[in-house]
Parts: C-alpha cells; sequence; structure tokens
C-alpha cells in the first residue's frame, strides 16, 4: 500500500493476509488489546502470531497516511464477500 497504493493487486495481497491470519486486523485495529508480554511461542495462523505482527508492525501502518482505514475497508470487504458466499444456495 505504501508503494502503489490502493491497487488492485495490493487489495490481493491484503485479502491473502487476511485468510492465512484472521487474528490480525482485531489486533492492528484496536478491535483486542496487545497483552503487555508477548507469547513464548507462535504457532502459523494462531493468535500468537497475529500479536508478534502487530507488536512489530503497527508503527509503520500508522505512520503510513491512511492505510489503518484502507486495511479496515478491505475487511469489511472480506466479511460481505464471506456472507454472500455464504447465502448462495447450494
Amino acid at each position: 500500500f505504501r508503494r502503489e497504493g490502493d491497487t488492485r493487486r495490493v487489495r490481493k495481497r491484503l485479502k491473502a493476509a487476511f485468510e492465512t491470519n484472521h487474528h490480525v486486523p482485531a489486533y492492528m485495529l484496536g478491535g483486542k488489546r496487545l497483552p503487555k508480554r508477548l507469547p513464548q511461542y507462535i504457532g502459523l495462523g494462531d493468535e500468537n502470531e497475529a500479536v508478534a505482527y502487530a507488536v512489530e508492525n503497527v508503527p509503520a501502518w500508522i505512520h503510513t497516511s491512511g492505510a489503518l482505514r484502507w486495511m479496515l475497508e478491505v475487511m469489511e470487504e472480506v466479511l460481505q464477500d464471506r456472507q454472500d458466499r455464504q447465502a448462495r444456495p447450494i
């Protein structure tokens, strides 16, 4: 997003990241508070990985104008797409 802006390719990559670890947006956007201590163990795609990512990367997102707002927008698209897929008849 910082280099390319809001492009289809960048949105696709962020959506793929959400699918890889759906816990990340809650920590990045303030829906969940970061713990006072980092987790001892991290598993791929788990909540501990999301905590570690947020601790390390929140500053870059905050200092990129519009990035967190954009993340929220893309996350809402992902959730809407999921709802649309679930609502389709079998």
